[in-house]
């Protein structure tokens, strides 16, 4: 097993809870990223779903489609478990000699940790968690477990939705589970199954 990180602080989650409680349109999240220096102020978004812009610093945020339009949202995934929580009861094939081929996947500024597994995963949630309470309170609703491989943590915010969760990494094609920080618009936003 094997566990990436990317270290989110307070300051991460500020950003993000400022992105949810600002106007929610594309300038909007744009002079959001700009003012919290994650992006510099020449620079634009380019807003195409599935894709992601590269932040100061080398972070990433994915994209989903522009806000306000329905699935629009901005994604801040700082934690990849492989191989996935055995979710089906299945017994996994994996060789204890097997490696995460995707590893060399991802920037050096992904922290590495080879023989954390899912309890370093789900203690990476709940410390985020607790800094996202600390900000803004406990979440509004919340669904699923960790246990399950998939949780949302959910603080509605008027017009957006402020989500933790974690699930399977659907840009790496479930490889991973990831854990992310996540800002949606609201109207008709549903907690995924």
């Amino acid at each position: 097993m094997s566990l990436k990180l990317r270290r989110v602080d307070l300051e991460h989650v500020r950003v993000m809870v400022g992105l949810a409680d600002g106007p929610w349109t594309s300038e909007g999240v744009r002079r959001g990223l700009v003012d919290a220096g994650w992006l510099r102020a020449g620079d634009d978004v380019v807003w195409t779903h599935g894709e992601a812009v590269e932040l100061v610093g080398g972070w990433e945020l994915e994209l989903g489609a522009v806000p306000p339009e329905p699935y629009s949202c901005v994604v801040l995934p700082f934690a990849l478990l492989w191989p996935p929580l055995d979710v089906d009861g299945q017994e996994d094939d994996l060789d204890e000699e097997e490696e995460d081929d995707l590893d060399e996947d991802y920037a050096d500024d992904w922290e590495r940790v080879p023989e954390a597994g899912p309890a370093e995963f789900g203690a990476e949630f709940l410390r985020v968690r607790a800094l996202v309470e600390g900000l803004i309170g406990p979440p509004s609703s919340v669904h699923g477990n960790l246990e399950s491989g998939v949780r949302w943590d959910v603080w509605e915010r008027g017009a957006t939705v402020f989500t933790l969760y974690a699930q399977d990494d659907v840009p790496s094609y479930s490889h991973y589970d990831r854990l992310a920080l996540g800002v949606w618009g609201a109207e008709g936003w549903t907690p995924p199954e």
